[in-house]
């Protein structure tokens, strides 16, 4: 983890981007970079990042004006026109430099007056500061979990899971949110310990299995314990070790999550990011 980090602010001419993500028509991401730094975040990946030439995770440039950009843009859509935003695709857009900048309060503000139906991928508590606009307007959060040994692996930059669970508690009634355990890393990801955080909440449980195609993963298999590699690499060896493991895992879940509303989504084998995949539900 970098433990200090480059804070720009840089200009932007456009806040919405166009996306095929199936859950909205359009993305926001008010910074280029987080000081997150995941191992696995495939933004890390992306031409922006390795044009910035720097490590994952120790800058963050802030995009000046993105609200009044967004205002603009929203104004200029044909009347009537409904779309569904995406905030945060590229990146955690409730960080640290958010208490002291409001690019992202700006930003929901905004959103809730144009009254936009907007999904917000988050694992930061710095969320809550906005309740008074997320009960406002037409929310839905994805609360992002994972167990504390993914944290100490991969994602150090990243609050407790006790903090994140306590997230999807506070938000408002009124906002729709998910417990999103991803990335599920096998073998590795304790469901056991995750869940009993979200005793009571009542949120659906989407959890979404890593794609190794994806990430840094020269990093990420550093990280992994030497004893737990090679039951790796025997699930992903070929297409049948996987689906198996799958299937299993399903099964499983339905026993672990009995009484809940959950998914499970898998990539398919062996193929970059597609929103095709296998879907298990409760």
């Amino acid at each position: 983890m970098t433990t200090t980090m480059l804070i720009n602010r840089i200009k932007c001419s456009s806040i919405l981007a166009k996306t095929g993500i199936a859950l909205a028509d359009y993305t926001i991401n008010p910074f280029r970079g987080c000081g997150h730094g995941c191992l696995y975040c495939y933004a890390g990946k992306s031409k922006q990042a390795l044009k910035k030439n720097l490590p994952w995770g120790s800058y963050l440039d802030i995009k000046n004006g993105a609200a009044e950009i967004l205002d603009r843009e929203l104004s200029a859509l044909p009347p009537g026109k409904s779309i569904k935003v995406l905030l945060g695709s590229l990146t955690e857009p409730f960080q640290m430099p958010e208490e002291a900048h409001k690019t992202t309060g700006e930003i929901l503000s905004v959103l809730s007056r144009h009254r936009i139906e907007t999904v917000i991928l988050t694992r930061s508590p710095l969320i809550l500061n906005y309740s008074h606009i997320l009960r406002e307007g037409q929310y839905t959060v994805y609360v992002t979990l994972n167990s504390e040994n993914i944290r100490a692996f991969f994602e150090q930059g990243t609050p407790s899971l006790k903090d994140k669970a306590a997230i999807l508690k506070e938000l408002p009634d009124n906002v729709r949110k998910t417990a999103y355990v991803s990335p599920f890393f096998p073998l590795l990801t304790d469901l056991d310990e995750i869940l009993p955080h979200i005793e009571g909440v009542n949120a659906p449980v989407l959890i979404e299995v890593y794609n190794f195609l994806m990430g840094d993963n020269s990093r990420l298999f550093e990280k992994i314990p030497v004893n737990l590699r090679e039951g790796l690499a025997d699930i992903f060896k070929d297409e049948a070790n996987y689906s198996s493991y799958i299937e299993k895992l399903g099964r499983e879940l339905k026993n672990k999550l009995a009484g809940r509303d959950f998914k499970l989504f898998a990539p398919e084998f062996k193929k970059h990011w597609s929103e095709s995949g296998s879907f298990y539900t409760s």
